[in-house]
């Protein structure tokens, strides 16, 4: 799409090579693929019917009128008389090409993209987990979390890697899961307990998918206490993966009231540094809940 609008500008040595050697009496937009050309001649004609829908043209000369012959060489005959109608304008500058999806009118990449890329329906599940303040490496953490793509035990079995499968967490272990992991296990239990003890109105779920979507879904008209459930969940999950490769990988597992801690830790350091001068400084959950509860959003009035 960059080079058709380059080739259609002629404004550069290969741009009026590229014009001579393949439409030279022939208007850009009437040009084929005829045996021999170049590849990139051929990606430029495939694109072209794209790009010139997003041209535009804004007239400055119109040397004072229309030239009907070559109206009705490129348009269909029907529209000659309504062109015809419309005075053309007489500035002293010379025509000049518009690229319609940018502010600027000039052509940019990031609106190509826009338009080349292949739309589809968006997901309400996976757009839950991109949140402003978040840390990335959590959204994309909880972006394999969500879809299956960690590299536990069970998967790994899936995919022909065999090895020792016991969860960390009970007392008589049970095979590792991302289930059993983050949602049914002893240590998920309590951590999730300890957080929706304080809240209240949670049911048993037994799926990880099903525990996201109950504190998703979770009304309330306070916009800071919707953010503290979307964000919340993130921070419970990326500590309990913490949780379990410290184990794994060091042979050493955190109590679950330190990890609850960091949790708090976490939650507390983004809500000061997202809400700043908004939000009082709670020392436990249960007080930092409350305050949450209380905030609401400042309005205030100008008078101009």
């Amino acid at each position: 799409m960059r080079l058709w609008w380059h080739f259609r500008l002629r404004q550069s040595l290969w741009a009026e090579f590229m014009n001579q050697k393949y439409c030279p009496s022939l208007h850009p937009c009437f040009a084929d693929i005829s045996s021999g050309v170049s590849w990139t001649w051929k990606r430029m004609v495939a694109i072209q019917g794209v790009a010139e829908q997003h041209i535009h043209w804004a007239l400055a000369r119109g040397g004072g009128g229309w030239n009907e012959r070559r109206l009705s060489e490129v348009v269909p005959g029907s529209w000659v008389g309504r062109i015809m109608g419309v005075v053309p304008p007489s500035l002293d500058r010379e025509d000049s090409m518009v690229w319609a999806p940018s502010i600027s009118g000039e052509f940019s990449l990031a609106s190509a993209y826009w338009i080349s890329r292949e739309g589809g329906n968006s997901s309400w599940l996976y757009s839950r987990l991109w949140l402003p303040g978040l840390p990335l490496k959590v959204s994309f953490f909880m972006l394999r979390l969500v879809g299956f793509r960690l590299p536990v035990m069970d998967r790994l079995h899936k995919l022909g890697i065999h090895g020792p499968s016991r969860c960390f967490c009970c007392l008589y272990p049970c095979q590792e899961s991302i289930d059993h992991i983050f949602c049914t296990g002893v240590a998920a239990k309590q951590i999730w307990g300890y957080f929706e003890g304080v809240i209240g109105g949670f049911r048993d779920s037994y799926t990880l998918r099903d525990k996201l979507v109950s504190w998703w879904l979770r009304p309330n008209r306070n916009r800071y206490m919707l953010y503290l459930f979307r964000l919340l969940p993130a921070l419970i999950c990326w500590n309990l993966w913490k949780m379990r490769n410290s184990f794994v990988f060091d042979g050493h597992l955190r109590p679950v009231a330190q990890v609850c801690a960091a949790i708090f830790g976490d939650l507390r350091d983004i809500f000061l540094n997202r809400f700043q001068g908004h939000m009082p400084f709670g020392q436990d959950w249960p007080g930092l809940y409350g305050m949450v509860g209380g905030m609401h959003r400042v309005s205030r009035t100008l008078v101009v």
